[in-house]
């Protein structure tokens, strides 16, 4: 649930788990500011993006179980919202 509410936030509509890593795809539909949403991935080193799957992030912390690696994520993607809201309010 917690991960569900981070993802809804942040218009990824699809989380999948794949060598200990959690790829987070964003909708085609969703409203987000890319350069706010880059800006706010470059403070955390454990997304990385994908440059070869467009649309895609992968989350990861090395030697995390599932269920660990899911609650860091949620953490991670509220932090993540939370950085993109204080760039917004700074540009207007």
């Amino acid at each position: 649930a917690l991960l569900k509410t981070a993802c809804e936030k942040l218009f990824i509509d699809n989380v999948s788990n794949k060598h200990d890593m959690l790829l987070l795809r964003f909708s085609q539909e969703g409203d987000i500011d890319v350069l706010s949403l880059l800006d706010a991935l470059k403070q955390d080193s454990r997304f990385k993006l994908l440059p070869k799957q467009r649309g895609i992030i992968a989350f990861s912390e090395p030697w995390q179980s599932v269920e660990k690696l899911i609650v860091s994520c949620a953490d991670a993607l509220n932090a993540l919202y939370d950085r993109m809201q204080k760039q917004t309010e700074k540009t207007v």
